[in-house]
């Protein structure tokens, strides 16, 4: 995070310092005070004023706060008692120099007020999925499709999915709806998340490129955390989760309940570079990979079956040769309805 000119005023009009400081040790981690301030100790005394200013505001005073308060206003008031008939044009200019100071302070606690009232406006609503409206941008059934949005955010839709992209993206927020699969490679934005909600997801991110799989009429949703680190929340009852790069956090639509798996390091390099390969793999790691490779779902309950393993690199085979092979070496029937693939026992 770079702040190269950081000013009192500045400070009080930033969104993110104010929650870093009204919600000091509950700040999540992704606001970008959380780092920078233990780290840039040379403006301390900046950023505590700037704080001070924030709690006077709020009625968050300090008791260490109001302890200075009293000691300063103790030696004021015996100074002044021990002055002996001061001159009229000391007074004048003491009075003028308090004036200034006032209408500065005044200043600057008028655009610290508003500031925190729209802080604090924006913190009651509670953003979700249904309130991203804008341009849809959609993906055919049979292709990817890539685009780079207004923020330098590189997003590839899988077959089938839609990203909605509100009409002020990236004038004071980057929020984004996401139906389907998405991956994201997240531009870096100082004091600026990136947001992506789908209907049963929120996940919050700096810098960083991650998976969300939400599909229709689906039982679970994912996000999966390629590089950086990100918040995932169930934005029904604020269950949530941090992630770090190759773990995954799965939610259960019925129960709402929250699962953090593993992703295999040698998995997620084979996906980032687009590569295929299956060593001696049973049927759960074959449908995790072609999940995430194509952008669909499997549906088994059709199917009891003992699978049989795979091996083989099929990075430049089409999903319906690898379900072909699949179908053949089981003696099984596959079908595909939108994004979600069934087998079935072959009817003798």
């Amino acid at each position: 995070m770079n702040k190269p000119k950081l000013t009192i005023e500045g400070l009080l009009t930033d969104p993110f310092f104010i929650d870093y400081c009204l919600n000091d040790k509950e700040t999540e981690d992704t606001n970008p005070w959380k780092h920078y301030v233990p780290d840039h100790l040379q403006d301390k005394e900046r950023y505590d004023q700037a704080k001070s200013y924030v709690l006077l505001l709020t009625g968050k005073i300090p008791e260490e706060m109001i302890d200075s308060r009293l000691a300063e206003f103790k030696l004021l008031f015996q100074q002044r008692k021990d002055r002996k008939d001061p001159k009229l044009q000391l007074k004048t200019k003491l009075r003028r120099s308090l004036f200034v100071k006032m209408s500065v302070a005044a200043s600057i606690l008028l655009m610290s007020a508003t500031a925190i009232f729209f802080y604090l406006n924006q913190r009651k609503k509670v953003f979700k999925f249904s309130d991203i409206r804008g341009e849809t941008v959609y993906a055919p059934q049979k292709q990817r499709k890539t685009l780079v949005l207004a923020d330098g955010t590189e997003a590839i839709l899988y077959p089938g999915s839609r990203l909605i992209i509100p009409e002020n993206f990236n004038a004071e927020d980057r929020r984004i709806g996401i139906v389907g699969q998405v991956y994201l490679n997240v531009a870096p934005q100082p004091g600026k998340p990136f947001i992506a909600y789908s209907k049963h997801t929120r996940t919050i991110a700096l810098g960083t490129s991650f998976y969300v799989r939400d599909f229709e009429n689906s039982k679970e949703s994912s996000v999966l955390l390629m590089t950086g680190k990100v918040k995932v929340t169930e934005p029904k009852h604020g269950a949530s989760q941090i992630l770090e790069p190759g773990t995954s956090v799965v939610l259960n639509h019925q129960s709402l309940a929250l699962t953090r798996k593993i992703f295999p390091l040698k998995e997620m390099e084979e996906l980032s570079q687009s590569r295929l390969n299956f060593e001696n793999a049973d049927m759960p790691t074959i449908i995790s990979k072609l999940e995430l490779y194509y952008g669909v779902e499997f549906d088994l309950s059709q199917c009891n079956c003992d699978f049989k393993k795979i091996t083989g690199d099929y990075s430049d085979e089409s999903l319906s040769a690898i379900l072909g092979t699949i179908s053949f070496i089981n003696q099984l029937n596959w079908k595909i309805q939108g994004q979600k693939i069934m087998f079935e026992p072959r009817t003798k």
